[in-house]
């Protein structure tokens, strides 16, 4: 009989699994049998996968490859993939997005190591795998994404008393966050004043730069520092971030510090437009100056100096006659005592409660005096004599929270005139 070519006669009792090696590691053969004696056996493989491509976007490789199967047609069962090193015979762990016979003829392997690798693809069927193709060369540069750091308080530009000094923190405070991949590992600040040294742990001295460390949560840090440390003047708060892939972040605030108490400076009475000189009369007012201006709400309890505060003004007999001021309700105003020139008997009683408005002006406040509160209260004839007043504040605060310093009454500056 003549077989056919591309056919070999083998006896059929001695038709056996066969074993064809194509290269290290790859077995593929199948086997065809027809009938009894002599049997007619035909062997296929599987082909080897071409087309490969990788493409690499941040960490993770997408891998691609043209179907492969049996050279009868028959189409692979599923894939493997695998990545080499360059010049190396040794796969590397593959991650699960491509790891284990993938069906498809595409993966996705993310957290892929930097560097240039050789992805290559066989196809499989059963046990056996076909030969690798021509591998697909990638290179994998993860694009880092730079950590930050960030000063919530004290805010850049800003200015301080010891009313606003660690109002929502306990001293400096922001947020940090390490770049992509890592972690936070230290957060550190320098203090240093304009014109001045570092901060050393209890003075403004160091010549070079010293850093404090901030202690549990880095994403939102801390660090205390009380206003107490501080003189007037400019600062620089210096920040400076490391994550635990050695990357650092900083950042600046400059603000300032006020730690200057306000101080009186003068006190005036003017008489209304076409008033009586020497008389209190309604639309006279009171002009009290300090050397800043003064919290509204440290006058008068919730005033935020808009709009105009209703207030009681008292005039009292005496040697000289005196001014203080209360409100509505009969407390006292801390705007402390005004003593007129002098001059004593403005009206025909004391004490005499006048109705009255005060009013934010300037670097001071100013009182509107208006009709008497006092029943059957008059004012007496003017009283002519010049002279100078004088007043004492009580403890009001400046915008920035520093109280009122000393108690030593000023003096009406120039001449002495006749009051109101």
């Amino acid at each position: 009989m003549r077989l056919p070519r591309a056919a070999s006669a083998i006896p059929a009792a001695g038709l056996a699994a066969v074993t064809l090696l194509a290269d290290p590691g790859v077995a593929f053969a199948a086997w065809a049998a027809h009938g009894t004696g002599q049997a007619l056996a035909r062997a296929t493989g599987l082909t080897s996968v071409t087309g490969v491509t990788a493409t690499a976007t941040g960490s993770s490789v997408r891998v691609d490859w043209l179907p492969a199967g049996l050279t009868s047609g028959t189409a692979a069962a599923g894939y493997r993939v695998v990545r080499y090193a360059p010049g190396s015979s040794t796969p590397e762990t593959i991650g699960a997005g491509c790891s284990g016979l993938r069906e498809s003829t595409g993966c996705t392997e993310t957290s892929v190591p930097d560097g240039t690798w050789q992805y290559a693809v066989r196809a499989v069927q059963g046990g056996w795998s076909g030969r690798a193709g021509v591998a697909a060369p990638v290179t994998v540069a993860t694009v880092v994404t730079p950590g930050a750091a960030a000063v919530t308080f004290p805010a850049a530009g800003s200015k301080h008393g010891p009313a606003t000094w660690a109002k929502n923190c306990t001293g400096f405070c922001g947020t940090a966050t390490p770049s992509n991949g890592s972690s936070l590992s230290t957060v550190q600040v320098s203090i240093q004043r304009s014109g001045g040294g570092y901060w050393t742990g209890s003075a403004f001295t160091g010549a070079a730069e010293q850093f404090l460390s901030a202690t549990g949560s880095l994403a939102t840090w801390q660090i205390p520092f009380p206003f107490g440390n501080f003189a007037d003047g400019d600062y620089v708060l210096h920040v400076v971030t490391t994550d635990t892939a050695g990357r650092t972040a900083s950042t600046t605030s400059t603000f300032r510090v006020d730690a200057t108490p306000p101080a009186m400076v003068d006190v005036q009475a003017v008489n209304r437009s076409g008033g009586t000189a020497g008389r209190i009369e309604a639309g006279d007012t009171l002009e009290l100056t300090y050397s800043e201006p003064i919290d509204p709400a440290s006058v008068v309890t919730g005033w935020t100096g808009v709009p105009s505060q209703p207030i009681v003004a008292r005039i009292s007999r005496g040697t000289p006659d005196r001014i203080t001021f209360w409100t509505s309700g009969g407390a006292a105003i801390p705007l402390g005592t005004v003593t007129l020139s002098g001059a004593n008997g403005y009206f025909n009683k004391t004490p005499v409660d006048l109705a009255a408005t005060l009013t934010v002006s300037g670097n001071g406040v100013v009182v509107t005096l208006g009709n008497p509160i006092t029943s059957g209260a008059q004012t007496n004839q003017p009283l002519n004599a010049a002279g100078t007043m004088s007043w004492v504040s009580g403890p009001v605060r400046d915008l920035l929270g520093n109280s009122l310093a000393g108690s030593t009454p000023v003096s009406e500056q120039g001449p002495a005139d006749v009051e109101f």
